[in-house]
């Protein structure tokens, strides 16, 4: 079976087993190169200065694949910080009193537990003691907490959230800083 890289305009367009016409120059390529751009279009370039006569290829390794190898690494690094990140949020930690929870918990529950609490305090109410629940959700595992001490469990959850923001953040600014310097070589 014979394998075709199709050209139009002084660019690599498409591929196939059919010799296509109209407009379009097919170059017979051999099955290895032909399954490499098949995984990855990048992976070659048009040479329409090739002297066919002396051996010259038509189609060429692309020099700038590493540069575009790197950024769909770089695509996926990013893609792994978000996924360790939210890995974080949603792994327990134990807390001093022996328990354990999420670090997610101290945004999504007990912060407006919190905001309530002050809400209810400035019309004379309170809502405290609350029972809070650990991660096992289990009754036996429960524990009535002071509005202080909800405070002191909501920064202590919220301080490994944030060290995991802030591992996250560095990690995408540099991997940033270097995909704009890359893209800037295709250029």
């Amino acid at each position: 079976m014979k394998h075709y890289i199709h050209v139009i305009d002084n660019k690599l367009t498409s591929c196939g087993v059919k010799n296509l016409s109209v407009n379009v120059t097919n170059i017979e390529v051999t099955e290895e190169v032909f399954n490499e751009y098949l995984a990855d279009n990048n992976s070659y370039i048009y040479n329409p200065n090739a002297d066919v006569e002396k051996g010259e290829l038509l189609v060429i390794k692309n020099p700038k694949q590493p540069i575009y190898q790197r950024l769909k690494n770089i695509d996926m690094e990013l893609e792994e910080a978000t996924r360790a990140y939210t890995e974080v949020l949603n792994t327990e930690v134990e807390y001093h009193n022996g328990f354990t929870y999420y670090p997610r918990y101290a945004q999504e529950t007990y912060a407006t537990l919190l905001s309530a609490e002050n809400i209810a305090q400035s019309l004379g109410l309170s809502s405290f003691p609350q029972v809070i629940k650990d991660s096992t959700k289990l009754a036996d595992r429960a524990v009535s907490m002071s509005y202080v001490e909800l405070s002191q469990l909501t920064i202590f959850l919220a301080q490994k959230a944030q060290e995991a923001w802030a591992i996250k953040a560095n990690k995408e600014a540099a991997l940033m800083a270097e995909k704009i310097e890359l893209e800037g070589q295709l250029i």
